[in-house]
C-alpha cells in the first residue's frame, strides 16, 4: 500500500519488515526509513526520499529486482 503525498516522501505498507528491505536495497543505495517509531505505525511502513525522476527509476530498477528475486 502506498499513501497519497504532497511531498518527495513515499509513504509504504509492505509485506517484509523494513530491515529486511534495507539489505535487499544497499546494493542499489537506497535507503529506508522504517517507520515502527511513528505512532500507529510498525516495521512494515517505510518511508523513502524520491528527489526526481532518476530516483524514482532506480528505486523501480531495484524493487523490480527484489520481486524476480522473490519468484525464484
Amino acid at each position: 500500500k502506498i499513501y497519497p503525498s504532497q511531498a518527495n516522501f513515499i509513504l509504504s505498507k509492505i509485506e517484509i519488515e523494513a530491515n529486511r528491505l534495507q539489505s535487499f536495497l544497499e546494493p542499489y543505495k537506497i535507503m529506508v526509513r522504517d517507520c515502527s517509531n511513528f505512532d500507529f505505525l510498525d516495521s512494515y511502513h517505510i518511508r523513502v526520499a524520491v528527489k526526481d525522476m532518476r530516483d524514482l527509476r532506480v528505486l523501480k530498477k531495484a524493487l523490480d529486482g527484489i520481486i524476480e528475486i522473490s519468484m525464484v
